[in-house]
This record gives structure tokens, C-alpha cells and sequence, in this order.
């Protein structure tokens, strides 16, 4: 019998989706991958919850196991949630991983043990003498779901991945990233999952975009491919922000050589995050990649032609439910408010005319309204509402113009901004 170990240390961050997965054991499960999987806790159960979520993660994104929860131990895997254990907080790991199987490589049980407290010495000066004090510090949340998430691999036999010196960074990866860092499941642990008890690559799939940020306005450029390459399967992307708020969603087609591309505009009037993530999905496959927008100040932004005397500036334009809530899709029979912020800097008073034009998927125009309304010296917010009945999607353009009579526009470009109706 031959025991292994893997640790998740604490020390720091690294970068980057695994480039390899050299360091993987070469050993796996031969119980048809069924698990019985024992939890014994000491610590509060959203501790034990948040485990189970992870081991639910792994399922989503690599469904050839199963696995029933049971209590004590004597299990295929046994995890040991506790708030501090010598072999893993002494030793500086947030996590633990001992692997137990035959020479032949056919593993027989896996311990996995998860503090939820870290151990930190603080130093300070008594009486010209130096006092060490020991200090446990809880890991946050984050921290407790990835380390669970990472020990997770190694029980099912992956090792420490390399690093290629971007984010999201590989959950397999030997140093946890912060808080604030992107982590996850990537596409190479699912293809050193197919290649270990597969015996082959199942399938891959790349996404990536030209750039890691973009100003509010730019077109962002999506890329990627897919192997194997199926007659009319489509990737499916959808975008969403910081908040896992869908922004936008697309189906794209993919060439011969398992090539995609898609170009992306963040409207400068949308102000829903700085950082979105992309998501690709292509045949049982899911992937994604993130990049950043930066939305323009009012200092920095112009919507105004040259001419001397339109100074008007958009600040930002939402479509709004009844709440006040910015929406990017509702349900028929649901009305809506299509605001606007804007920033006068004529430095008077003037009137100004709102015009809401909205089409739909096939270009035809169904709603138009106008109202004119006063724009203060400072800040000033238009709004104009819409019910719409039929399902599909719509687009939405504004103008704002001096007056219907004399049309002379305030901003050189209509706004633009689109609504789904399902």
C-alpha cells in the first residue's frame, strides 16, 4: 500500500489556468467511480454546506461520478472539517490530502481534512524582551470553498497543475489566489479528469478575448475553439458581471477547424460592472475567460459634436423596471423605463426633447415617444416608459434634440441599447 499527500499552502498568489498537470499521481479510483463519502464536522454546518456545494461543482462540470453522503468514517472518502489540525495548520496548508492505494495505482481511500482557521504569530516588545503570540484568524468563505474545492481534486486523484501566468487561476494550482482573485474549475482539470480515467482527451475547448480591458465602447473580441468539431452544434456564450447578473447572451457558429469568434460592445451607458466573465458552452463542455471595462468619467467622456455650443453629456442610460431596478430582460406586460442621466454644462437652463425609438428584432419600428423637459445647470434624469407585450428582442435608440420643430441634436449619435422580452 502507498500513501500520497497534497497540501494547499497558505503563503501566496499565483496566476493562471494549469498549463500542465505533470505533477498528477498516476493512480485513480476503480470503484466505478461511486463514492461514499463520510463528513465529520466540529464546526458550524455552512462549513459541511459549503463542502457539498463544492463536491456539486465538480459533478456539474464532470459528470462521471456519483457519490451518497454518510456520517463517521470508513468511507471511500472520509473529510474531517475541523478549526485547526497540527498536520495541516502547523505546517502552513489550508488544506489536506492523504491518498491511500495499491502499487498497481488503484487508490483505495482518501482523508481529506479542512480547517477553518489559519495560524499566524504575532511578535511584540515586553520589557526589551521579544513575546511571540500565537493567533488563529478564520478563513473567509471564499477561501474555506476553494481549498474545499482543491482538496476535492486530489481525492479525485489530480495533482498540482502548473501556472501560465494569467488569471482565473487553476483551483488546482498549489497557492490559493485572494478574495478578490478569479479561482476556479478549469478546462484542463476536466481534460487531466477525461485523460486519467478516460484514457484519452474527451474533448477541448479555448476562449480567450484580444485584450484584458477594454474602455466603455470598444469592441471586445471573442475567440476560441473546440475539438471535436459536431455538424450544427453551436457555442453558446453568455456574458455576466461581477454580480453573475446575465449582461447579454449569443449562439455562434463554429468552422471546420473548430474556429469561433464573436465581437462584444459595452455600452458606455450601462453601468453594471467593471469586470465581466464570458462563459462558452459547446457539448457538454464549459469553459470561460474574464476581462475588464473601464467606464469613462464625465471629464473624459464627449457625446457632444463639435460645434461650440452643444455641451450636453450623457452620463449614463438604463432600462429600469418598476422598481427602479436596471434590467436587461423582462416579461411581457412588464413595463419599463428607459432613463437617462445628463450633465449640463451649457452653464443655463435649456430645453431639451427625449425621443425613444423602438424596433424589433425584424427592424420595424413599434414604439416612438417624445416629451420635452427642462435641463437644469447641473444634473438633469429623463425618463420615458414602454409596456411590451410580445416576446423577443428589441432594440432601443435615443436622440435628444433642441426641439421636434428645429431638430438639431444635442449628442452627434443616437444611444443605443437592446431589451429581451421572454
Amino acid at each position: 500500500m502507498v500513501a500520497i499527500v497534497c497540501g494547499l499552502f497558505v503563503p501566496t498568489v499565483a496566476y493562471g489556468y494549469a498549463s500542465s498537470f505533470s505533477y498528477g499521481t498516476q493512480a485513480k479510483w476503480n470503484n466505478n467511480l461511486n463514492f461514499m463519502i463520510c463528513i465529520s464536522s466540529i464546526e458550524e454546518k455552512e462549513y459541511e454546506d459549503l463542502f457539498v456545494k463544492a463536491i456539486d461543482e465538480w459533478k456539474d462540470r464532470w459528470n462521471h461520478f456519483g457519490y451518497m453522503l454518510s456520517r463517521g468514517s470508513g468511507c471511500h472518502i472520509n473529510v474531517y472539517i475541523v478549526k485547526t489540525h497540527p498536520q495541516v495548520t502547523d505546517h502552513g496548508y489550508v488544506g489536506y490530502t492523504s491518498l491511500e492505494y495499491w502499487e498497481h495505482g488503484a487508490i483505495t481511500k482518501a482523508e481529506i481534512i479542512l480547517p477553518t482557521h489559519t495560524k499566524n504569530y504575532v511578535s511584540t516588545e515586553v520589557k526589551s524582551k521579544t513575546v511571540t503570540t500565537e493567533v488563529l484568524e478564520p478563513l473567509s468563505k471564499t477561501q474555506f470553498y476553494r481549498a474545499a474545492l482543491h482538496e476535492f481534486g486530489h481525492a479525485l486523484g489530480l495533482g498540482h497543475f502548473d501556472d501560465n501566468g494569467e488569471e482565473p487561476i487553476d483551483i488546482m494550482h498549489a497557492y490559493p489566489a485572494g478574495d478578490d482573485q478569479d479561482q476556479g474549475i478549469s478546462q484542463r482539470d476536466i481534460e487531466a479528469l477525461n485523460w486519467l480515467y478516460l484514457g484519452f482527451f474527451e474533448n477541448e475547448m479555448s476562449l480567450r478575448t484580444d485584450r484584458k480591458s477594454y474602455n466603455a465602447g470598444e469592441t471586445i473580441k471573442i475567440f476560441g475553439k473546440v475539438n471535436p468539431v459536431l455538424p450544427s452544434e453551436l457555442v453558446r456564450l453568455e456574458i455576466v458581471d461581477l454580480s453573475k447578473k446575465l449582461y447579454t447572451s449569443d449562439s455562434v457558429p463554429v468552422d471546420r477547424s473548430g474556429t469561433f469568434n464573436y465581437n462584444l460592445k459595452i455600452l458606455p451607458e450601462i453601468y453594471l460592472s467593471d469586470a465581466f466573465k464570458i462563459k462558452a458552452f459547446y457539448n457538454n463542455m464549459i469553459t470561460d475567460a474574464s476581462f475588464n471595462v473601464k467606464h469613462l468619467g464625465v471629464s473624459e467622456m464627449n457625446y457632444s459634436s463639435p460645434e461650440t455650443d452643444r455641451r450636453v453629456t450623457v452620463l449614463e442610460t438604463y432600462v429600469a423596471d418598476s422598481s427602479g431596478s436596471r434590467v436587461i430582460s423582462v416579461q411581457p406586460n412588464e413595463q419599463v423605463f428607459i432613463r437617462s442621466s445628463l450633465f449640463n454644462g451649457l452653464q443655463e437652463q435649456a430645453e431639451a426633447t427625449y425621443i425613444v425609438q423602438i424596433k424589433n428584432a425584424e427592424g420595424f419600428t413599434v414604439e416612438i415617444s417624445s416629451a420635452t423637459y427642462n435641463l437644469v445647470t447641473d444634473q438633469s434624469i429623463f425618463s420615458q416608459s414602454w409596456l411590451p407585450v410580445e416576446p423577443g428582442k428589441y432594440d432601443i435608440q435615443i436622440f435628444l434634440w433642441k426641439g421636434i420643430s428645429a431638430p438639431e441634436p444635442y449628442i452627434s449619435m443616437p444611444i443605443e441599447l437592446s431589451l429581451i422580452v421572454s
